[in-house]
């Protein structure tokens, strides 16, 4: 009775976050067209659509390497330099695509994200912010999907 007592108490003060595997909260579907406008957008070379799942103050994260040393350090860009990118990107895109994503979190007021595409992996971290999904940070890495 006393772990039922306790568990019962840990769920309410988790105020009914949906975690992988749980119930989807009502907004995944939106959380989710939040980052296809990012992916798909750049995929397909299209700003505005990338800049409508951005949140403006945005930063995108990756782990990156000094020329040819041992030395790491943490790259920055902008949502301002994503969408610039995005104008420019159409060679380099060219049969690349989006594939899979999957909610890690969500609440009412924030949802962590990963996604899958050709040639790298966004962990997406999302805030619901005036009744809008927006992506505040994205931490990156590259993967060998669609390399043969």
């Amino acid at each position: 009775m006393k772990k039922t007592l306790i568990l019962l108490s840990i769920m309410a003060l988790a105020g009914g976050a949906a975690v992988a595997g749980d119930e989807p909260a009502k907004d995944s579907a939106a959380i989710k067209a939040t980052v296809a406008d990012y992916l798909e957008g750049w995929f397909s070379s299209d700003p505005e659509r990338m800049e409508r799942a951005f949140h403006p103050n945005l930063a995108k994260y990756n782990v990156r390497t000094v020329g040819k040393t041992d030395l790491e350090y943490l790259s920055r860009m902008s949502a301002e330099e994503l969408v610039a990118m995005a104008h420019h990107n159409q060679e380099w895109v060219k049969g690349k695509k989006f594939h899979e994503m999957k909610i890690l979190y969500e609440d009412d007021q924030l949802a962590v994200v990963h996604a899958v595409s050709d040639g790298f992996y966004d962990l997406c971290n999302l805030a619901k912010i005036n009744g809008e999904w927006k992506i505040v940070q994205v931490l990156w890495g590259r993967n060998d999907l669609g390399k043969k």
